[in-house]
């Protein structure tokens, strides 16, 4: 059973950077209220990709592919990545691009992490302007970038604020991405994707 809309907005009330402080030298954080808290969740995995990364070229790794919780970094040389299908599909991938040298994506979408109640699906992915499950339309966001924790920051923030306006924030971030939406459009963004299961389209 979904928390109640009270509870929903007693929370979302605890859910703001206006909580926090930031030192001037970044060095610590201070909040302004005590039950406040972080969650680096949606963003921890492309930090923990970067690093992980960075050493395999510190140490003289020539090329690999690996893979943290679904954010995936390219080391040397080029990969084919598949996108899984967000909706129940006959096909392994929704499409296919190639992740450059260097580069890392990091995916977020409705479709792992949900449970449906009433018929309602319910998803991890919350909108923080409403404290509900994001409905923005895009239910799959593919972020590539060399910068891992950008990448799977944008990744989740795709997902909440939708097509336009993600288009138009990983523009203003140098990134790529591949927006899917409910109705089965594919989205790219400065990448190209190679469609996989017919029952998606380009846009």
């Amino acid at each position: 059973m979904p928390p109640s809309e009270s509870d929903i907005l007693l929370t979302r009330e605890m859910c703001s950077s206006r909580l926090f402080t930031l030192a001037e030298d970044a060095s610590w954080i201070e909040k302004t209220l005590p039950s406040a808290r972080l969650d680096l969740g949606a963003a921890i995995k492309g930090y923990a990709a970067e690093r992980v990364r960075d050493l395999l070229l510190e140490k003289g790794v020539e090329e690999g592919l690996f893979v943290i919780g679904g954010t995936i970094a390219a080391v040397g040389r080029g990969y084919e990545i598949g996108v899984t299908p967000p909706r129940e599909s006959e096909e392994l991938f929704a499409l296919r691009f190639t992740l450059q040298a260097g580069e890392i994506c990091a995916t977020s979408g409705d479709y792992e992490r949900y449970y449906t109640y009433d018929g309602v699906r319910y998803h991890h992915i919350i909108d923080p302007s409403t404290g509900y499950p994001a409905t923005s339309g895009v239910i799959s966001a593919t972020v590539i970038s060399e910068d891992g924790l950008l990448a799977d920051a944008l990744a989740t923030a795709v997902v909440v604020c939708g097509v336009e306006e993600g288009r138009a924030l990983l523009t203003a971030c140098g990134a790529k991405g591949i927006l899917i939406t409910s109705d089965k459009r594919v989205v790219t963004v400065g990448v190209t994707a190679t469609i996989k299961d017919e029952s998606y389209a380009l846009a």
